[in-house]
């Protein structure tokens, strides 16, 4: 099952990921970009499976645990 994920915006992260698509970054200590990144993704479950899915997609693609 594919989770959406909300971190701290990050050099390492955002060069995996792209912020919007595959996870929600926000600024380091920004407390309501926090807290609306988590609303958007409460109330809208869609856009939850969307973020979900294409993250597991590029690690899917990227990493193998084999």
């Amino acid at each position: 099952m594919a989770k959406p994920v909300v971190t701290l915006r990050a050099s390492n992260i955002e060069a995996m990921f792209e912020n919007g698509r595959e996870l929600c970054m926000v600024p380091p200590g920004d407390s309501r970009a926090l807290a609306a990144s988590l609303r958007e993704l409460l109330v809208d479950p869609n856009r939850r499976a969307q973020i979900g899915a294409a993250a597991r997609q590029v690690v899917e693609r990227r990493y193998s645990w084999a």
